[in-house]
């Protein structure tokens, strides 16, 4: 396995560079592929279907076990730090990369990404492979549409860890100089920024502007969304797959602003908020929270794009039975 990823890898430094830890890596698959493989023994006759979440570790056992004809085939979806591999850049942290991606290729049936760009991505990385290659949304429940009120005072939220990548310090900065009657309310704790970002709250916000609700559990925040105004979601981070936490504010029919990178665009495709570059001025993005709270009509219409946008591609309701169907029938459509 090692020998063949090196000679289709075009990232061949890194196998080298890392070579102890890849070869710890396939090892220890080696040895769950045994173990599993024994296990499967026991259901010799039954029809299994065999599937990995991540395009991970997991999905190299299935690869083993597929090249010692234990399984007759497994398919997995991909997803980011999965699937972009050496492309994938944490801001502020290590590269992050996963070997085998040609490995697991060869032998696996098929490959959903969760984007369409995640799709492309592997389209152009594995091109003698077109026929693996498929695109399966994720979703999110639908809880109804949230409290539609005035936009005095005007409520962000934002919901991730505090890692060097998601840049949550950013926000408080940018909605500094909005004035007092904004609102931001953050989900989530972790991370070795969160200190920079408090201090950035406190430098930019007045104590009564912040509520940094910790980490709450999914149900809790979504009751949050359905039940308080919340006017714009917002994320400034530097690299994602196809953030869940967007799918939870837009099925809510909150606007949105967010950084155009990975597939977020593609859940800000019709019209629901604003893509920002990555690399934009604070300045620019605070314009565009205030063009949002001072235009009523704006604010309505993207809110109302938002929920449209859930309700047609990333309705857990739709999109889990379809990914269901195409596994059952080889994932042959997008």
């Amino acid at each position: 396995a090692w020998l063949y990823e090196f000679t289709r890898n075009p990232h061949r430094k890194y196998l080298l560079r890392h070579f102890r830890k890849n070869t710890g890596v396939l090892f220890y698959q080696l040895i769950s592929a045994s173990v599993f493989g024994r296990i499967l023994e026991r259901y010799s006759g039954d029809e299994l279907y065999f599937y990995t979440y991540w395009f991970h570790h997991a999905t190299l056992m299935l690869a083993f076990l597929k090249k010692q004809d234990k399984i007759r085939s497994f398919v997995s979806r991909a997803h980011s730090i999965d699937l972009y591999n050496e492309h994938w850049l944490y801001a502020g942290d290590r590269h992050k990369p996963l070997p085998y991606a040609w490995f697991k290729m060869k032998y696996i049936r098929k490959v959903a990404a969760i984007s369409e760009h995640g799709k492309e991505h592997l389209l152009k990385e594995f091109p003698d492979c077109r026929e693996k290659i498929s695109r399966s949304y994720l979703g999110v429940p639908d809880n109804g549409p949230g409290v539609s009120l005035p936009l005095q005072p005007f409520v962000i939220a934002s919901c991730s860890n505090f890692t060097g990548n998601k840049r949550v310090w950013l926000i408080p900065e940018i909605l500094g100089g909005l004035g007092k009657d904004i609102r931001w309310v953050h989900f989530g704790s972790g991370g070795n920024t969160e200190s920079q970002v408090k201090k950035a709250a406190e430098k930019f916000l007045s104590p009564e502007q912040v509520i940094f609700a910790g980490h709450v559990p999914t149900a809790a925040i979504m009751e949050y969304y359905r039940t308080h105004p919340v006017h714009l979601f917002m994320n400034m981070s530097r690299a994602e797959g196809l953030p869940v936490s967007i799918m939870e504010a837009i099925s809510f029919g909150i606007p949105v602003i967010a950084t155009d990178v990975y597939g977020t665009p593609e859940l800000l495709s019709g019209g629901n908020g604003f893509l920002v570059s990555a690399d934009d001025p604070v300045a620019k993005i605070a314009g565009l929270v205030d063009q949002l709270r001072n235009d009523a009509q704006l604010h309505k219409k993207m809110g109302e794009a938002s929920r449209k946008l859930f309700l047609e591609k990333f309705s857990a309701g739709k999109t889990y039975p379809d990914f269901i169907r195409k596994v059952l029938h080889g994932l042959s459509d997008n």
